[in-house]
């Protein structure tokens, strides 16, 4: 989201197994450095982000990774999962408390219950949930049964506390799912989203970065047969 989504990044690929990019969004008033390092051994990777406060003052800021789903990998028979907890629905962000959901229950805008690791009820949607606060890590997962393959996102649960499952329907067909992580808890503008709620469910809605600072935050990635 923002600025960093419509600029040109530079980029150098160091070697067969690392990729390295970085941009400057002036706009935002951030510097980012991103490593991509493929194991030389096994299906997985790590990205290594390295974000910069270049303004004179400290800011709020979020950062979402956006993984999202598509064919051919992606049916109806697919499956995904996480360690989430609790979370709401983001169309009903405003009363979100009032609203809560359980891991995976959740319930469309007709109150109809579903299971959101593989929804049976066409509803174009974004669920937020908390990642389980006595884990360590958090993960995502997606797997698809006709090929026995499984995707995987996992972190560390101090960098991105919040799971994001997107989903979006054609007539009774899912056409796209997103298996986010991240810093945001409400998907609005910050002003939206202090006049709303600096925190949900014990944990913050946004991130914030001092003047000058520096923060790193990494992630895995696999595919397993």
């Amino acid at each position: 989201h923002g600025d960093f989504a419509n600029i040109q990044w530079t980029g150098t690929e160091k070697n067969s197994t690392e990729v390295n990019m970085q941009t400057t969004a002036k706009l935002e008033g951030l510097h980012v450095e991103r490593k991509m390092i493929l194991d030389e051994n096994t299906s997985v990777f790590t990205v290594k982000e390295v974000v910069q406060n270049i303004n004179p003052m400290g800011r709020l800021y979020n950062m979402v990774q956006h993984p999202t789903l598509a064919a051919p990998f992606l049916d109806s028979d697919v499956i995904v999962d996480c360690n989430g907890s609790v979370g709401f629905d983001q169309a009903l962000y405003k009363d979100a408390a009032n609203n809560m959901l359980h891991w995976p229950n959740v319930r469309d805008e007709k109150g109809i219950s579903f299971d959101l690791r593989n929804p049976s009820v066409p509803y174009n949607s974004v669920f937020s949930f908390v990642v389980k606060q006595d884990c360590e890590y958090g993960w995502v997962t997606a797997y698809l049964p006709k090929c026995n393959l499984l995707l995987g996102y996992v972190w560390q649960r101090k960098d991105y506390p919040w799971v994001h499952l997107w989903q979006h329907w054609d007539g009774d067909t899912i056409k796209y799912r997103g298996i986010e992580f991240g810093t945001a808890g409400i998907h609005q503008p910050f002003k939206e989203i202090l006049d709303t709620a600096t925190s949900l469910f014990g944990e913050k809605t946004f991130a914030y970065i001092d003047a000058g600072e520096t923060i790193t935050k990494n992630y895995f990635s696999f595919i397993y047969h």
